[in-house]
């Protein structure tokens, strides 16, 4: 457990209320921890000094009723000057105005009774640092490694209700930020439990009331800088270089500037250091372990690192990238396209041109028009084409029938050929020849009746690879790529049907020079 977790859970561990787990956890932390114990030792004494200072009771509202009454019985029984001693009639007697007067006694016994002189009592535990003298009336609570407490009112004869115990601030975790300050964070202010002090002092025709609320103010104190919290700088210029270089490098730039930046970690921090829990730094890692992981072809293991990724800030840069490698895995390894839809829809707006290529972007816009597009039956022409590019070869052949028997699904035949194409291209499978024949007959049968001329055209270059590649005809095979170049010599489809016209002549060529 780490000390500012520790700290968190005073309130709760003064109450009792932890779990016993956790309870377990902070009571083995504090017995190795004594700066961590001296906090909680300091709080404790704290929370005590709270309770002495207000632990007087309440005389009751009738108390102040009964006072002015008292206070004129009192001024009525004293003695009244006499006229003079020769029995004349002399002078008329002096008497006061009892009627104000009894009220100004009662006023000043009752502020007596609030307000105590200045000396009464005084708390005071000050800082080492120099801190500005606070004003009448204030509590002042400082956070971090070091605690004071400065009771500057005088203390009340009485309080509504008792004061709760300070508890500490919660040291706000603000990335790079709040790591590279080491001036305490207070999340929020301490106040009392209780009401307000609200002592009423009645007579007659009129009352007085008097509200008495202790004012808090937080002060902020230098920590002594710790090493082992402090960050290096090349670690946060290089965080920043992997954020400004994300959507100008690419992938394979973002791999080595993650690289680098697992280098200068594991060289400078030992393996408990506080910069592996950085938000920034942890994803870093992760994205550059599942990026490892996927190169190995563990697919899983790197989505769920992705996904790590994305959990930590989803706001990140970095999780852009990762939600984009996700909806890439959804869409191609898993063929979960309602995911892939939620995933590339997180790759768009302002936030993606800060974490995405102008390609990468462009490539999200095609995916999502294509889900789009092909999103009736919950997508089944496109499991239908994930059957064909990665499913066994006896599932090929019922999928591509599938795909040519139903007409929204044409702009995808030329996928699903090229596709078939490559996997003979690597595979060389020769055991499988019946089912390559009835790839080739279904394929052949279609760009007999295809009207469109660049999916006819995409066909004949499927056609003419399989002949290549499978059955090694190559006088059919150049047939088939000068079909392509005959019927559309702009397209995609023709350009590569050019280039392996020129293949297939050069090789001609050269066999031809290696009889003579």
């Amino acid at each position: 457990m780490r000390c500012d977790r520790a700290q968190q859970l005073y309130d709760e561990y003064s109450r009792g209320s932890l779990p016993p787990a956790t309870m377990a956890r902070l009571e083995e932390h504090l017995a190795a921890c004594p700066p961590c114990r001296e906090t909680f030792e300091l709080n404790d004494q704290i929370a005590r000094l709270m309770r002495r200072a207000t632990d007087v009771a309440h005389p009751g509202p009738q108390y102040f009723d009964d006072l002015a009454a008292r206070v004129l019985d009192r001024l009525d029984a004293g003695e009244r000057p006499v006229g003079p001693l020769d029995g004349g009639r002399g002078a008329a007697p002096w008497r006061r105005p009892l009627w104000w007067s009894g009220f100004s006694a009662a006023a000043a016994l009752l502020a007596l009774a609030v307000f105590p002189p200045p000396d009464a009592a005084r708390v005071s535990r000050v800082a080492e640092s120099q801190i500005a003298a606070p004003g009448p009336g204030t509590v002042v609570v400082a956070d971090g490694a070091r605690r004071e407490l400065v009771l500057t009112s005088p203390a009340a004869p009485f309080a509504a209700s008792e004061i709760s115990s300070a508890s500490p601030g919660r040291m706000l975790d603000k990335g790079l930020e709040g790591r590279n300050s080491n001036t305490a964070r207070v999340e929020q202010l301490i106040s009392p439990s209780g009401p307000s002090l609200s002592p009423s002092a009645r007579s007659g025709s009129g009352s007085a009331e008097l509200d008495v609320e202790p004012h808090i103010e937080v002060v902020k104190l230098q920590e002594p800088a710790d090493p082992r919290t402090r960050i290096p700088t090349e670690v946060i210029e290089q965080l920043q270089l992997i954020e400004s270089q994300m959507a100008v490098g690419g992938e394979d730039q973002l791999r080595v500037h993650l690289r680098e930046l697992d280098r200068m970690v594991q060289a400078r921090v030992s393996a408990d250091s506080i910069l592996r829990d950085m938000p920034g730094v942890r994803q870093a890692r992760l994205y550059l372990q599942a990026d490892e992981q996927l190169a190995d072809g563990h697919a899983d293991e790197a989505m769920t690192a992705f996904t790590q990724v994305v959990v930590i800030d989803e706001r990140a840069p970095l999780a852009l990238r990762a939600a984009l490698q996700i909806a890439d895995l959804a869409y191609g390894e898993r063929a979960n396209f309602g995911q892939a839809r939620e995933y590339y829809a997180r790759c768009t707006g302002p936030e993606a041109a800060r974490a995405l290529t102008a390609a990468e972007r462009r490539h999200v816009e095609g995916q999502l028009e294509r889900l789009r597009r092909f999103s009736e039956n919950n997508w089944q022409d496109l499991e239908m084409l994930h059957l064909v590019q990665r499913g066994e070869w006896s599932q090929v052949v019922p999928a591509l029938g599938n795909l040519i028997e139903r007409p929204p699904a044409a702009p995808l035949l030329p996928e699903a050929a090229r596709s078939i194409a490559a996997r003979l291209e690597h595979a060389r499978l020769q055991s499988d020849s019946d089912i390559v024949q009835q790839v080739y007959n279904l394929l052949a049968k279609r760009v007999m009746v295809e009207q469109n001329e660049d999916i006819r055209a995409w066909l004949d270059l499927a056609l003419g690879d399989i002949l290549l590649t499978h059955y090694q005809d190559y006088q059919q095979a150049l047939n088939r790529y000068q079909r392509v170049l005959s019927g559309s010599s702009t397209s995609g489809a023709a350009t590569l049907a050019r280039a392996k016209c020129d293949q297939m002549i050069e090789r001609r060529l050269n066999d031809d020079m290696a009889r003579y």
